[in-house]
């Protein structure tokens, strides 16, 4: 049996270009999310993009970093034969699968994040109130468009600890 000499090029370039896609460190990954996210930082970053790290993960939120500690990341490559990217992510205050569709369409599924609730704090200064505690979200799934307006959700919220101060007066809840 003969291979053809063009047949064994093509599968040489097409094995260089998997070699190359399936070992893209994951520097190439945070660089992009760092232009999608500006309010995102990622340190210490190693892996590839498929499966990556990064020893801390933050976002600035009113001027106010949101500390996430290590994130791990895994990219679902069988799910970009269906035109969406999902990516499952894990984190001490945030976890959950996260997938975009080539129409825009953005997915989170079995989502769990943990904030304090003082960030809410700058949206009420204007009234002269202020919120303490943890927040803790958990969502089932849900379905927004990129302008954030909402498609679907179900899940639950929690406020532990929730202490609402306005007009020098304080409100444990």
């Amino acid at each position: 049996m003969k291979i053809s000499k063009s047949w064994a090029i093509s599968a040489l370039v097409v094995y260089f270009l998997y070699l190359v896609v399936a070992a893209a460190p994951a520097t190439l990954l945070s660089g992009l999310l760092s232009k999608m996210v500006p309010n995102l930082s990622l340190s210490s970053v190693s892996g590839t993009i498929w499966p990556g790290r990064a020893l801390g993960a933050s976002v600035n939120v009113q001027g106010t970093p949101l500390n996430f500690g290590p994130m791990d990341w895994s990219i679902n490559l069988l799910k970009l034969f269906t035109l969406k990217g999902c990516a499952d992510i894990n984190s001490e205050k945030l976890s959950g699968g996260f997938c975009r569709t080539v129409a825009g369409t953005n997915q989170v599924n079995k989502f769990k994040l943990e904030v304090p609730a003082a960030l809410a704090s700058a949206f009420l200064r204007d009234a002269g109130a202020s919120v303490d505690g943890t927040l803790f979200l958990q969502l089932d799934n849900a379905t927004f468009a990129n302008n954030l307006q909402l498609d679907a959700l179900k899940g639950r919220a929690n406020w532990a600890g929730a202490k609402v101060s306005a007009n020098g007066m304080a409100f444990a809840l």
